[in-house]
């Protein structure tokens, strides 16, 4: 349970500082509007790449299977906070969404327990 509290504050700071640069990149107006739609896109998804590397790292065997719990948890908080703050439904581009979040994850929890064994 400490590892993935953990995993989850990786993703959160490694999110905090990544929307701090889009801001800073908006407010001096060196991204257009289509440049900051994709990062909209990218930053959660390099997020859970990190926290689930970290999760990978942390684990014995099966960095997938822990990768793919990662990405659900996150999905599920994810939907809880745009259901509840943003008061958006469910839809299918969300769902796909959803999806490459678990996708993401997954990989990360790959590459972290293969970096752990190569060490």
């Amino acid at each position: 349970m400490k590892k993935y509290l953990i995993a989850i504050g990786y993703i959160l700071i490694s999110f905090i500082i990544l929307t701090f640069i889009v801001t800073l990149l908006n407010y001096f107006d060196v991204a257009t509007n289509n440049t900051l739609k994709l990062i909209k896109i990218v930053v959660p998804i390099i997020s859970m790449l990190l926290g689930s590397i970290y999760l990978g790292l942390k684990t014995d065997k099966k960095g997938y299977l822990e990768g793919i719990k990662l990405g659900i948890i996150m999905s599920f908080i994810f939907f809880i906070f745009s259901f509840l703050g943003l008061d958006k439904n469910l839809s299918f581009s969300r769902m796909i969404y959803y999806l490459i979040i678990i996708i993401t994850s997954m990989l990360g929890g790959m590459i972290g327990i293969s970096k752990k064994s190569l060490d």
